[in-house]
């Protein structure tokens, strides 16, 4: 898997890349190790969906750009105001990408397979 997605924020086509550089900003994000951003991510989210979904953004938008040995050349308050009045689809879109690429997808499959019915 590849990582990539183009989805549209502030009126305009935007590409992210979740990569090895996205999965080192983790350290940056959270102070943790890359392996531990599920339970990280999960409590974030539990708070406030759509700040994790900055982080998410963030992290997409370091590998496109970092990857492509380009300046980062938005800052986290542009991607707050995206986050602000995106569609919810789009960041949906994102969602699926990052659980699969990151491995969150399994683990949220077994703790499903673990949780009663």
């Amino acid at each position: 898997m590849n990582g990539k997605i183009s989805i549209t924020l502030g009126g305009e086509l935007r590409h992210l890349w979740f990569n090895n550089y996205s999965r080192g900003e983790v350290k940056n994000l959270y102070g943790i190790d890359p392996s531990e951003i599920g339970k990280a991510f999960f409590e974030k989210a539990q708070a406030n969906p759509f700040r994790a979904f900055e982080d998410l953004l963030w992290m997409g938008f370091i590998g496109y750009y970092y990857g492509s040995r380009q300046e980062m050349p938005y800052s986290k308050q542009q991607i707050a105001e995206w986050v602000a009045e995106a569609d919810n689809d789009e960041l949906v879109r994102v969602w699926n990408l990052w659980t699969e690429w990151s491995g969150v997808r399994e683990l949220l499959s077994a703790n499903e397979k673990k949780s009663p019915s």
